[in-house]
């Protein structure tokens, strides 16, 4: 990380490939990191270190954190997003989708109207988005 003048305050070693996308929790202690070596790391940014790994087993090209503890991955070359429950930094429950070519993951400013929880949105290569949200997936288990 560097500041405002661009002076390098820490540096997060662990991923084996490139890092694809990153993104920051709400409150700013968690930080979730995607790779090109198949997993998602989420970590503690205050201690500066990896709190959990989520082995996917193929590239990783987008990540998100909601506001209400989930996690979402994109695997673009396996067709796969993965919506996952945190609870303590860690996995609770995971849901796979099925997305033609997953491009990215982000939520919707507004929240499900079911649920009240946070909306993911997969973006594919054609266009198409796919729209779900945790309370959603949970409820279809």
């Amino acid at each position: 990380m560097r500041t405002h003048a661009g002076e390098l305050v820490f540096t997060l070693d662990g991923h084996g490939l490139a890092v694809r996308d990153v993104c920051f929790s709400l409150d700013g202690g968690l930080l979730a990191s995607a790779s090109d070596d198949g997993t998602v790391r989420l970590w503690n940014v205050a201690a500066q270190e990896c709190v959990s790994v989520i082995t996917l087993g193929s590239p990783v090209t987008s990540v998100f954190l909601a506001r209400d503890g989930w996690l979402v991955a994109a695997q673009y070359y396996t067709h796969r997003v993965l919506v996952m429950e945190l609870r303590a930094g860690r996995p609770a429950s995971t849901r796979a989708l099925a997305v033609d070519w997953p491009r990215n993951v982000f939520a919707s400013a507004r929240p499900c109207p079911a649920t009240g929880l946070d909306v993911f949105v997969a973006s594919e290569a054609d266009g198409v988005l796919k729209l779900t949200c945790g309370g959603c997936l949970a409820a279809s288990s």
